[in-house]
């Protein structure tokens, strides 16, 4: 017993065993068998992916709004030097 999966034999050994036992009475589905590594890891690649371009729309946006009210201010300041210069005598 040297190797981690020589303990784990007689585990499996006994999941087997008990497997077996309840399909003879007609028990199904009671081993779950995990999808292949690469199943999982291109379902989490592309989960990825649409997080990165969740995030890249938010920043473009942002950026967006950001321009949209600072050059909403700029405006607003450009009124009051309107008014401002329009006041001053010539």
């Amino acid at each position: 017993m040297d190797s981690p999966t020589d303990s784990l034999e007689p585990v499996l050994k006994a999941a087997h065993l008990i497997g077996s036992t309840m399909s003879m009475l007609g028990v199904e589905g009671l081993r779950i068998t995990r999808e292949p590594k690469e199943a999982w890891t291109e379902a989490v690649d592309t989960v990825a992916d649409l997080r990165q371009q969740v995030r890249e729309v938010a920043r473009e946006k942002d950026a967006s709004k950001r321009q949209q009210l600072g050059s909403q201010e700029s405006r607003q300041v450009m009124g009051v030097i309107r008014l401002e210069f329009a006041k001053t005598p010539r």
